[in-house]
């Protein structure tokens, strides 16, 4: 199962943050009674719920009947992730909290501060494999190479890489364009955005960063390779999964 994404990033475009049309995405959801994911960012969901009702106050919904963790344990901020018509829709709540509800025990909580709505091609992230080295060069504003990197991960709206912690911070605010080659497709060369800067121990750090106005082509090379990447590590997976069963 996949872990929930960081909202942190997700390219601004994609936010709704008006209170009525974050209403309206929402009630959306429950008149449609999508099934959402919920749980933590950056982690797999913990159970399955569905929203109940939605106002200005907040959000009402309940989990599965047989959620584990106990629906007494929910944490009071959780994330949120559905997929209606392969349209990714992903919000967290905070003030998570027991309620009655039409006669039954569910849960209320506040209304969240925005939504992100991603169509599936600008929301596929696919992961690169250990064996898979893909190098990127990072230039600062003057052109200047500030170094290279491993990438870790690619969207048609960002790339993400795991680096060490002091380069990570003496670099990653100076980064202004990156260059990099997806093959068969071709190569990469983009100003970009730092979108977030994450300290995960004493020696690593995960940079995120988005494209800024991409060219179509250099787009559809992205979008190609993710895609391709996608196929290839399913195959995979599904190649390991039959050499075990049949073990």
């Amino acid at each position: 199962m996949s872990s929930i994404p960081n909202l942190e990033e997700i390219d601004e475009r994609y936010f709704v943050r008006g209170r009525m049309e974050i209403q309206g995405v929402l009630s959306e959801l429950v008149y449609r009674g999508e099934l959402l994911e919920i749980g933590h960012e950056g982690e797999e969901p913990l159970l399955q719920a569905t929203l109940l009702d939605v106002n200005r106050s907040g959000v009402i919904f309940d989990v599965a009947p047989d959620a584990s963790p106990p629906k007494s344990a929910l944490p009071s901020t959780l994330a949120f992730i559905a997929r209606p018509d392969g349209i990714r829709v992903q919000f967290h709540c905070a003030g998570v909290e027991s309620v009655k509800w039409d006669g039954r025990p569910v849960y209320r909580a506040a209304l969240p501060d925005c939504v992100a709505r991603l169509q599936r091609q600008e929301s596929l992230r696919t992961w690169i494999a250990e064996g898979h080295v893909i190098s990127i060069a990072f230039f600062d504003a003057d052109g200047a190479l500030l170094g290279e990197q491993r990438l870790r991960d690619l969207s048609a709206g960002g790339l993400g890489i795991i680096a060490d912690t002091g380069w990570a911070q003496a670099m990653a605010f100076r980064v202004e364009r990156v260059r990099f080659t997806v093959a068969p497709f071709g190569d990469i060369d983009c100003a970009v955005a730092l979108r977030h800067l994450t300290i995960q121990d004493d020696d690593l750090a995960r940079i995120g960063l988005a494209f800024l106005q991409p060219a179509a082509e250099m787009r559809g090379r992205v979008q190609r390779f993710v895609l391709e990447n996608e196929l290839q590590r399913r195959q995979v997976e599904t190649d390991e999964s039959d050499g075990s069963d049949g073990a």
